[in-house]
């Protein structure tokens, strides 16, 4: 979903043709998420919250490390065995990094946020949906052209050495927008500029 409209088109179609259900495993979630129901347990001690706040923290680096393009980031995000399915890849996390970082560079503008997130932890590994939507802004024949997306991230967490990383993942796509963008992105129409930027160390 980072590079061009091709591929934001190619993602409106496989969301006609593909339904993703998790119950059943369709689409290769239940190799994901398993092919039970998710039925998440309520909190019973501190080590449950505690864990429940290191997932989230993993979820929201990831979110980080796309829209300020942190490649270190990015990495701490996975374990070194990790799997990712994005819908128009799929291959070893370390594999993602190396396809999605140079796209990004092709992308003006990009912003990740999370929602729902639903938890099915049992000791050191956790299933985990969560509902995101992705804000992508493009330049494409020098005309700029917007493109919002939600959808879910199906994940496998494991928990080693008191740290919880992604060791899968397959994002399940729900929907997507299309949108001629304005022309000038950097000030609104209120004049207010936009001061973030897109590196790692923008704390803008």
């Amino acid at each position: 979903s980072y590079i061009c409209a091709d591929f934001c088109g190619r993602l409106c179609k496989r969301r006609r043709s593909r339904r993703v259900i998790i119950e059943t495993g369709i689409g290769g979630a239940g190799e994901i998420m398993g092919k039970r129901t998710m039925r998440p347990r309520q909190a019973t001690t501190l080590q449950d919250l505690l864990d429940r706040e290191g997932i989230k923290d993993c979820l929201y680096s990831y979110c980080r490390a796309i829209d300020r393009r942190d490649r270190d980031l990015l990495e701490e995000v996975y374990w070194p065995e990790a799997s990712d399915d994005h819908v128009i890849f799929s291959g070893s996390a370390r594999e993602f990094i190396d396809w999605v970082i140079p796209q990004l560079e092709n992308v003006d503008q990009t912003a990740h946020a999370l929602h729902n997130i639903f938890l099915d932890l049992a000791g050191n590994r956790a299933r985990v949906e969560t509902y995101f939507t992705a804000y992508h802004r493009l330049i494409t024949g020098g005309k700029p052209q917007s493109y919002t997306l939600g959808g879910r991230y199906l994940d496998v967490l494991e928990k080693r050495g008191g740290e919880w990383r992604i060791l899968r993942r397959k994002v399940a796509m729900d929907w997507l927008e299309e949108n001629p963008a304005a022309a000038e992105s950097r000030r609104n129409a209120l004049g207010i500029a936009l001061e973030s930027h897109c590196f790692p160390t923008d704390l803008s």
